[in-house]
């Protein structure tokens, strides 16, 4: 069992699938996070002055940084997972959305117009 555990952990660093190592230590865990190419790329949008959110095809947020966060008063752990057209509250900026990024006709109900 050792064997294949070492093999799939030598699979998942090799092919880019984990991006840190947590090991038990004397004082807590100790984390060992993998640089790869997407760190800077990663550091540029978590510090970023502008909101922004990574969604699937039909609107739920998979990703969000802080500042995207603070916009809508919530914490990212809040909202990803969640549809952007929760956080969309009036008819004109929904309408907007909805036809330039999809047809998700949830939630609509409680939109007021401007």
């Amino acid at each position: 069992m050792r064997l294949e555990e070492a093999d799939e952990l030598k699979r998942a660093i090799t092919e880019g699938d984990l991006d840190a190592l947590v090991f038990p230590g004397p004082k807590g865990n100790l984390t060992f996070t993998l640089d790869s190419a997407d760190h800077a790329y990663r550091t540029l949008v978590e510090t970023m002055n502008e909101g922004t959110a990574t969604l699937s095809s039909d609107g739920i947020i998979l990703y969000c940084n802080h500042h995207f966060a603070s916009l809508l008063t919530i914490s990212p752990q809040s909202i990803v997972g969640t549809s952007i057209y929760l956080s969309i509250h009036c008819t004109r900026e929904y309408d907007h959305f909805q036809s330039n990024y999809g047809s998700r006709d949830e939630q609509r109900d409680d939109r007021s117009s401007d």
